[in-house]
């Protein structure tokens, strides 16, 4: 087996090998062919001048006249010899021949019945003999040498022998300069690749051909980089957030361990230190929760998943598993209309969705607030609307509350507990969902997100 160092190394390879293969057979066909050629056209001369001497020599004239008689030399091959016998006595007597075969006697061919063609001499000579059955049976013999045909011929083949080494070099040249412009996108797609490293994925293969398979090619390494960008940049992000929120947690429990082990205590104080670090450790499995809830989101992979999802059905599980809560802190939970709306999506992202909105508004409404849930259908729309009394937030704040970790700084949301990620996860399945959100606050009044889903027909 052949080994290449490159591919283009290979198709040259094999592309000379099949021009090489394809050159010899044209040679060895072209050369067979004019050779045929020639020797039809020798076969017909040859019958040319036999019709000649019958015509003009052996029509309508006395037999005892022919005897013997020396042939003309003009006819349209150079040196052609000529021989006319008749049978007497059952043997084959000459009565007419050329001058040029002085005393030498052209060889009958036995049982004769019509027209024969032989070589003679050592093949160096064709013979056409013809039996003329008139009154007086002839056998006229035709021969020429083959020298002026061999010496064509050989002329052909020399032709060849220099012509097919010229033109197998010009066509491997040629297709040499044509496999290179052909593979010159896959040298533009290694050295793109070669140029990408984990801190940069900026570069792209440029598309110049919109149909042919090297365009598809890099349409399909650029989605590819595409996708890896966007899997580093949440590995990035993901290792950014963790560090920066996980800090802090970590942080107060080893404050707690090391204040705890630094002196002797009893039961109750080493209950509460326990019971400061499981709150902690209880902070940081829901940081890290959120934060591959954030990263770990495909769209492509998660779209692919979307089907037909009763949306009434999912927010009722919700509410159900925030009555409690809200009945514990004393907000009022005030339910307009849940309307059964289907929709197209994934059903563990919407029931996320309506958590943290649920969550957002139980954790900032005051004691003996109103929290407003409403689920209608307009149109060929499923609107989702959450309405809080709470905090609020001020408008020049408001469009800074989907962003990761963000939480409004004022004394009041300080006190409440949240890692601010809570709404960032809710734009992300929002956009995932490719669906609209509309966000109003006033401060110390409150707050209101109303969610335009596309309903699908039952």
């Amino acid at each position: 087996m052949i080994k290449f160092k490159s591919f283009r190394t290979k198709i040259l390879f094999w592309y000379g090998v099949s021009l090489l293969i394809i050159i010899s057979f044209f040679s060895i066909g072209l050369y067979l062919g004019i050779k045929l050629n020639f020797e039809k056209n020798l076969l017909k001369s040859l019958q040319s001048i036999a019709n000649d001497v019958k015509n003009d020599d052996l029509k309508n004239r006395n037999y005892n006249e022919l005897h013997f008689i020396e042939h003309k030399e003009e006819f349209p091959i150079a040196n052609v010899y000529i021989q006319v016998t008749k049978e007497e006595n059952n043997t084959q007597k000459v009565i007419l021949k050329s001058r040029n075969l002085k005393d030498n006697i052209l060889p009958i061919p036995n049982n004769l019945t019509l027209q024969s063609l032989e070589k003679i001499d050592n093949e160096k000579t064709i013979l056409l003999s013809i039996k003329d059955k008139g009154v007086i049976n002839y056998i006229i013999q035709v021969a020429t040498p083959l020298d002026k045909i061999d010496d064509e011929v050989e002329k052909i083949l020399s032709i060849l022998f220099i012509l097919d080494p010229i033109l197998f070099i010009i066509s491997l040249f040629i297709g040499y300069l044509l496999i290179k412009q052909t593979l010159l996108p896959v040298q533009i797609i290694t050295k793109i690749a070669r140029d990408i490293s984990a801190s940069d994925f900026s570069k792209r293969i440029p598309i110049i051909h919109s149909e042919d398979e090297f365009a598809k090619l890099a349409e399909t390494f650029n989605n590819m980089i595409d996708r890896l960008e966007k899997s580093f940049e949440n590995i990035k992000r993901f290792s950014s957030d963790a560090s920066h929120e996980l800090k802090t947690p970590l942080t107060i429990i080893r404050g707690e361990v090391e204040v705890a082990l630094m002196n002797t205590r009893d039961e109750n104080e080493y209950k509460k230190v326990l019971n400061s670090v499981l709150e902690e450790v209880i902070s940081l499995q829901k940081i890290i929760e959120n934060l591959f809830t954030l990263t770990k989101t495909d769209s492509n992979q998660i779209k692919s998943k979307f089907k037909k999802i009763n949306l009434d059905y999912i927010l009722l599980q919700v509410y159900e598993d925030f009555f409690q809560i809200a009945q514990k802190k004393g907000v009022i939970f005030d339910i307009k209309n849940i309307t059964p709306i289907q929709i197209n999506g994934e059903p563990n992202l919407i029931k996320i969705l309506f958590v943290n909105l649920i969550d957002n508004a139980i954790k900032y409404t005051p004691k003996a607030k109103k929290i407003t849930i409403n689920l209608e259908k307009k149109d060929d729309l499923a609107i989702f609307s959450i309405e809080d009394e709470g905090i609020g937030i001020s408008k020049e704040k408001l469009a800074f509350i989907f962003d990761r970790f963000y939480r409004v700084d004022n004394s009041r949301s300080k006190q409440i507990k949240g890692y601010g990620l809570g709404l960032s996860i809710v734009k992300k399945i929002i956009d995932l969902h490719n669906v609209k959100i509309d966000v109003s606050s006033n401060e110390e009044k409150g707050s209101e997100f109303n969610i335009f889903f596309k309903a699908t027909i039952h």
